[in-house]
């Protein structure tokens, strides 16, 4: 009795094609309650932009700045999306991170960013120094990162005395009442530079006296070949000259001027020079010069 009340249940619940339901849904019983589904569920993939740099053609270009100067780099990138964008140093293969966002991690307090909406953040450098030089990359943490590359380099002038055939020199020689000339090289000078100064014994030559001018003559190489001419020269312009750039901590290029009453004498007077450093007799030293020029 009991199994003809199971079948008569089981031929109720029977569908069109034999299919047993489980009422009131349509669905199968069997694969519902008791097996593995024959369909299979797909990961939904969220798409998201990448991010975009504005100016790609700014990548891998060269950025000079002056010596002592203050520049900046831009990076300029749309679409973000909660992506993050850092500044990295590469010196000699070492990567070194600057700011990421507004969060600087660079001990050097030159180093800061600068957010100029909409788009671009701004690698700002303070005083730019040599060891600035160096390639910096601004990355956006995407996967895989996204980046753009640019080499800065720092401009340092030098500084180099010459004589009349560009050659350099620390000594020149002169006769009472001739017209001497000193003539300071400066490579690698800008515009934006300060114009180079004279100095006499570590005093700055202020202006023009008779007999003292200057002159200025630029190069097509980059260079500025500063002059001084000291007309109808005497003893009061013997001494050491040195001429530099203000503002900018660079070496200054010196030259020794000494009195000479005639050409033989300057070998003489070059010994002396070298004994005048070496002894502590200076008595001795003129009059040695003395019984020179006297025979």
């Amino acid at each position: 009795m009991r199994w003809l009340i199971v079948q008569l249940t089981l031929l109720q619940l029977q569908g069109e094609f034999g299919s047993v339901f489980y009422p009131p849904y349509e669905k199968n019983f069997w694969l519902e309650f008791g097996g593995t589904s024959t369909t299979t569920s797909k990961p939904v993939t969220i798409w998201k932009p990448r991010p975009v740099f504005q100016n790609p053609g700014y990548n891998g270009t060269i950025h000079t700045v002056t010596l002592g100067q203050t520049t900046h780099i831009d990076c300029q990138v749309k679409d973000l999306h909660g992506y993050q964008v850092s500044w990295l140093k590469k010196v000699n293969g070492t990567m070194d991170l600057l700011t990421t966002e507004h969060l600087v991690f660079s001990a050097d307090a030159r180093y800061s960013v600068v957010y100029t909406p909409p788009d671009n953040w701004k690698l700002v450098i303070k005083s730019s120094q040599t060891k600035d030089s160096a390639t910096y990359l601004c990355q956006v943490n995407s996967h895989p990162p996204t980046f753009i590359m640019v080499k800065l380099l720092v401009i340092v002038p030098s500084l180099q005395m010459i004589d009349d055939m560009g050659d350099p020199v620390t000594e020149k020689y002169f006769k009472p009442g001739g017209t001497i000339v000193l003539r300071c090289l400066v490579a690698n000078y800008r515009d934006d530079f300060h114009l180079p100064v004279w100095f006499k014994d570590g005093v700055k030559l202020i202006g023009e006296r008779t007999g003292r001018r200057v002159k200025y003559e630029y190069g097509r190489d980059g260079s500025l070949e500063l002059r001084l001419y000291l007309v109808g020269a005497g003893a009061q312009d013997t001494g050491n000259y040195t001429c530099t750039i203000p503002g900018i901590d660079i070496s200054r290029a010196a030259v020794s001027l000494f009195l000479t009453l005639g050409e033989e004498t300057a070998a003489v007077y070059s010994q002396a020079t070298q004994l005048y450093f070496g002894s502590t007799s200076l008595v001795f030293i003129i009059s040695f010069l003395n019984l020179i020029v006297n025979f």
